[in-house]
């Protein structure tokens, strides 16, 4: 027993875990230090990576003990979870945290992390209620449950949760912030996921970013707010102009009839040969062409969008409406 100790002092846990294994083989001891022996065992085990040992000495240093302290339960469901033997390990860390005078938020999360793999969503509902209310200042177990509400299919619960997190002034990350804006979106309520955006740019807690603009633009584009959309989508092509960013402007440009908006936006397609987005860009530079009264160049982009088969027929179409206003003209 001593040897272990002093083995345990220089650091060669392994050398430590023998002499232990000596001593307990030898059956000499008193039980109160046999059961010091098991208890340092099973920790020795554990940090060895043996969960089987650490398992088997801790079931058996329960059976001899009358009142297990919480953190001998903890140590137990350690070496359980270590196995994947979740459901065993969950009620000896529901134990643990009865038993334990101050909550450990630690032992809550690995208690959640075991629901999670067991993929017991309905038991992580009350579990993560009672750490809000433990402790209330860790937006992301405000997240998690709206998350897990979200894998039961209850977006409106998730919604609730988020929103009263806000509320309470708890909800401050950018990624819960970013996360209750996507909820919004999600439940049908574009306008207030479009101002708390913009309210959180303006803070500056969420980052200005090209992929947060066009997040910005697409709830208020959902909220048919269309010239704020336009104003949003045109900050992001600033840092991210992508072919399917210009394009969505140019659409935009047309229901606002902006027609040299579209020709600006789009006049990048020209060096696009192959492109996805090519064909419907062709058709929306020709239709601003023609509104700009400009016969040539939309007869151009659109005998280019005829090459393309999903535009090759309305493209036709148009040239021959333009070859038929030209006829008639003359």
């Amino acid at each position: 027993q001593m040897l272990g100790y002093v083995q345990i002092n220089r650091g060669a846990y392994a050398a430590a875990v023998k002499a232990f294994e000596g001593s307990l083989a030898l059956e000499q001891l008193p039980e109160n230090t046999e059961q010091n022996l098991r208890y340092n065992l099973g920790q020795l085990y554990l940090d060895q990576q043996q969960p089987d040992k650490a398992i088997s000495i801790l079931e058996v240093w329960f059976d001899k003990e009358s009142e297990p302290s919480a953190q001998a339960h903890v140590l137990l469901a350690q070496a359980l979870a270590y196995k994947k033997r979740y459901r065993k390990a969950i009620p000896l860390l529901q134990k643990a945290n009865k038993l334990s005078e101050v909550p450990h938020a630690e032992w809550y999360e690995a208690l959640l992390a075991m629901h999670y793999e067991l993929q017991s969503y309905r038991g992580c509902v009350p579990l993560l209620k009672k750490m809000i209310r433990l402790f209330p200042q860790q937006d992301q177990y405000w997240q998690q449950l709206a998350s897990v509400y979200m894998a039961l299919n209850d977006r409106d619960a998730a919604l609730a949760a988020l929103e009263l997190a806000f509320r309470n002034g708890v909800l401050t990350s950018e990624q819960s912030l970013l996360q209750l804006a996507q909820l919004y979106l999600a439940t049908g309520v574009p306008y207030k996921a479009a101002r708390l955006i913009e309210q959180q740019f303006n803070s500056g807690v969420i980052s200005n970013t090209a992929q947060h603009r066009e997040l910005l633009a697409y709830a208020w584009s959902s909220a048919r707010e269309r010239t704020q959309a336009i104003n949003a989508l045109e900050r992001a092509l600033e840092d991210k102009a992508t072919p399917e960013l210009r394009l969505r402007l140019a659409q935009w440009y047309v229901e606002v009839g902006k027609w040299r908006a579209v020709t600006e936006v789009l006049a990048p397609f020209n060096d696009i040969a192959n492109d996805r987005t090519s064909s419907q860009a062709r058709m929306l530079l020709g239709m601003a062409y023609f509104e700009l009264g400009e016969t040539d160049a939309a007869r151009e982009a659109f005998t280019q969008a005829r090459q393309f088969p999903k535009t090759s027929r309305s493209a036709q179409q148009w040239l021959d409406f333009i070859e038929s206003l030209a006829v008639n003209t003359v």
